[in-house]
């Protein structure tokens, strides 16, 4: 087999980049085939269907194998430019940011971070941050605007959804979607992750063991399982769909090797297919996905299920859906769906009274949430600054060993450098550099002079 970097050099050549770039930027799946037929060439074991994920899957594989640091600093500016080929569409900066991610992982586990090395390696393989930025700008700002006008659903339509599934179709993909309404976990949490069972003494209501997701910037307890009701079909139903879906994945389930993530990920873009299918006729159905089943049960079991004199609606999604204990902002992006019911049109005015206090208990654990993040935030901006610092020194040439009487001469070179980036100089930085208290006091009396 021929060399990695041998392999990878020949990948970065301009003509391959130009194929790749032309084979992304006209294919609607965003990929290209050029690049997957290369890296399957190259490791025929490498089985994802994403150009991009192919390459980071080989990458990662060989840094932990190991290698040289001057051949892994080289690969860094060759993946630099191969990456920005194959996701050269536009917004495409938030999924560079996550392949780099992972490709960095094992320069973390072996060096560190910070280290010289894990810095290096930002510098030679960095997206765009401005690009970036306004992509996320722009991003929320369409997202603001969606969460101003509700997805509105029927009831009886989202019903007529789930019978026609259950008549018509058993394949795994329209089973997950039938799952999720009935009870809005996540694709990942059907195929494989979770474990599931009637809760005593509370029929129709559900016990799920086993929560994904649960990372979150605001440190808050884990759920460990949750409870909820099921709509529409029967508990042993639901049950008995997901033994059928799972039966149905066997062979997948055993390859990702009870990575429920990376099975989702592949499978989510068939059952959105689906989606799109069986919720044909209607008028948003172009912004449907497989997430949208998660926030149709969300509201419909509200305000179907909710005590809603005591529990906001956020907090309600946030408990059925699996959220952390606490967090409520999540949940507050799974309210955009609304789904009209006649229980909804009967809303008492001791019903609407009670909503109001439940909300006004939200808005002081969401403060209480604010808080705990400016605290993190705090932390988080401290430990930036050390990172900043370790950085900064990088690039500024120290002291060497060397005894040729030019010491002096080393240490002003440094000085040069450090004021292009605006470093303080003092007795102290100069000495974290291996300069000696003589030459730094001779060096100062003058410098400070100036």
């Amino acid at each position: 087999m021929v060399a990695f970097r041998t392999w990878l050099r020949a990948l970065a050549q301009p003509k391959n980049l130009e194929i790749i770039t032309k084979e992304v930027q006209s294919s609607k799946r965003r990929n290209s085939q050029f690049l997957i037929d290369y890296v399957r060439e190259y490791d025929p074991k490498i089985k994802r269907a994403s150009s991009a994920k192919a390459l980071v899957d080989v990458v990662v594989q060989k840094f932990q194998e190991g290698m040289p640091d001057k051949t892994m600093l080289e690969i860094f500016g060759l993946l630099k430019k191969v990456f920005e080929a194959v996701r050269s569409y536009d917004g495409s900066d938030s999924a560079i940011q996550v392949d780099y991610k992972e490709i960095r992982k094992p320069i973390i586990k072996k060096y560190g971070n910070p280290s010289k090395m894990y810095t290096k390696s930002i510098e030679l393989m960095r997206f765009d941050q401005n690009k970036w930025a306004s992509n996320r700008e722009e991003a929320q700002k369409k997202v603001a605007q969606k969460n101003k006008s509700k997805v509105q659903f029927k009831d009886s339509y989202v019903y007529e959804v789930m019978d026609n599934i259950s008549a018509t179709d058993d394949s795994w993909a329209s089973l997950s979607i039938l799952a999720q309404l009935a009870t809005g976990c996540r694709s990942g949490e059907i195929l494989s992750y979770s474990s599931f069972s009637p809760v005593e003494g509370k029929e129709g209501w559900l016990r799920q063991d086993g929560v994904s997701k649960q990372e979150h910037k605001i440190k808050a307890k884990q759920r460990e399982y949750v409870e909820k009701p099921v709509l529409h079909i029967s508990v042993e139903q639901f049950i008995n769909v997901v033994n059928n879906i799972r039966d149905q994945l066997a062979d997948d389930i055993k390859r990702f090797k009870g990575d429920h993530y990376k099975l989702s990920s592949s499978k989510n873009p068939t059952i959105n297919r689906k989606v799109k299918h069986f919720f044909k006729d209607h008028p948003n159905v172009d912004q449907l996905t497989s997430h949208t089943m998660r926030k149709i049960y969300g509201n419909l079991s509200y305000h179907s299920f909710a005590n809603k004199s005591e529990e906001s609606e956020q907090s309600w999604l946030s408990r059925m859906l699996g959220h952390q204990e606490g967090v409520l902002q999540v949940a507050t992006s799974y309210s955009v769906v609304h789904v009209n019911s006649k229980e909804q049109t009967q809303t008492s005015a001791n019903n609407a009274i009670g909503d109001l206090n439940a909300k006004n208990k939200t808005t002081e654990q969401a403060i209480a949430e604010l808080s705990t993040r400016l605290e993190e935030l705090s932390i988080q901006i401290n430990s930036k600054k050390k990172v900043d610092k370790v950085e900064t020194f990088v690039d500024v040439p120290r002291n060497s060993k060397l005894r040729n009487g030019r010491v002096l001469d080393r240490l002003k070179k440094s000085v040069k450098v450090m004021e292009t980036k605006n470093m303080d100089i003092n007795s102290k930085t100069l000495r974290s550099l291996g300069y000696g208290t003589a030459v730094i006091k001779t060096f100062m009396g003058t410098y400070k002079a100036k």
